[in-house]
């Protein structure tokens, strides 16, 4: 069964969509007359779980070759072996592709055990990307679309990373050693898990995009916070930004490449588990666990369904689409704040139940 009430047939996918932000028409996507969905080759960075394992697995139910990534061993070796269940059918009764890609080279994939792959690696080491390159390069020989999922989050006041509680010794501003090399640390790894493996991961694929595929798409699942500042979210939303940024600049050094960015506001799961500042939360509140919305005082935010954001992101590798913000107001709000920011940031700390 599909998971998430996700749509297993190409065609029931796109009319499935239709409520997912940006309209498509009625029409199928002419990138498939290029890369039938059955002989796509995809890698999907950060696929051991969340959205990058959905994505992973619509992939492969569409009959695509799918190369998972990601730092977990275990979870990533199951979403292995879910696509290749989900894969099983089209395996069964491949024809020849369209593109003029045989289907004995794809037969011989799936027979030697290649169509679906699996390889643990971390994004932001270069020695691990290499490898996932290698993998892919080796076994395929092909690359169409690369799936950027990977990152972490950030939930503290930038401030309140320089001033945890503890026994620091501060001088009468508050300022203190430990406190500014706690930044440091704590940005580094920010840095890491949401611009070096985006970094990484353009460097490794791009030039096997260019020369192997006849419509070369890559696509980053971002965030509204890499647009629009918020607070709680400040080393999070700037290297987001960064990392969009970079993507965007990339679009118009390699246009023959779709670059797609995804824009989702806060989506269903476990924000916090992945929390570079995690260390300084637990110990200013005793309890790692315990959720800001809850300590603020706050209503419990509205979060999207990973299914919505699954549909988005197929839509917007197939379609073309460059930038899609999930809700679609959000386009709007990003256009306010620079005609009445002090508007948006009121709006943000009321949101985010932060007081000065």
């Amino acid at each position: 069964m599909p998971a998430c009430g996700v749509s297993s047939h190409p065609t029931r996918h796109i009319r499935s969509s239709r409520k997912a932000p940006g309209l498509y028409k009625h029409r199928a996507p002419p990138r498939w007359t290029k890369i039938p969905p059955s002989s796509e080759r995809v890698l999907v960075l950060g696929a051991s779980s969340g959205v990058g394992r959905l994505i992973a697995l619509m992939y492969a139910r569409r009959g695509a070759a799918v190369c998972v990534v990601g730092r977990r061993a275990e979870l990533l070796n199951g979403v292995r072996e879910e696509c290749s269940r989900e894969n099983l059918p089209h395996a069964q009764a491949h024809t020849e592709s369209k593109r003029g890609v045989t289907s004995a080279e794809d037969e011989r994939l799936r027979k030697d055990g290649k169509w679906c792959l699996a390889v643990v690696a971390d994004c932001s080491d270069s020695h691990d990307m290499m490898r996932v390159y290698e993998a892919v390069d080796s076994a395929w020989g092909r690359l169409d679309t690369v799936i950027l999922t990977v990152g972490v989050s950030s939930v503290l006041p930038f401030m309140s990373i320089a001033k945890a509680p503890g026994s620091d010794n501060t001088n009468n501003t508050g300022t203190s050693a430990k406190g500014l090399q706690r930044v440091h640390d704590v940005a580094l790894r920010s840095l890491q898990g949401n611009f070096f493996g985006v970094l990484l991961s353009a460097a490794a694929f791009i030039p096997l995009l260019e020369r192997t595929s006849s419509s070369p798409s890559i696509l980053l699942v971002s965030s509204v916070a890499s647009l629009i500042p918020a607070p709680t979210r400040t080393l999070y939303a700037a290297t987001k930004s960064a990392a969009l940024l970079f993507f965007q600049s990339l679009s118009i050094e390699h246009p023959a490449i779709v670059f797609s960015s995804v824009l989702p506001a806060s989506i269903e799961g476990d924000f916090r588990a992945s929390a570079v500042d995690a260390p300084v939360l637990s110990s200013a509140t005793g309890n790692h666990e315990e959720k800001g919305e809850e300590r603020k005082g706050k209503k419990t935010e509205k979060k999207l369904k990973r299914d919505l954001v699954v549909r988005t992101c197929i839509d917007a590798v197939d379609y073309g689409t460059r930038t899609a913000w999930i809700p679609g107001w959000y386009r709007i709000a990003h256009a306010l704040y620079w005609i009445w920011p002090a508007f948006i940031e009121s709006s943000a700390r009321k949101k985010y139940g932060y007081s000065v």
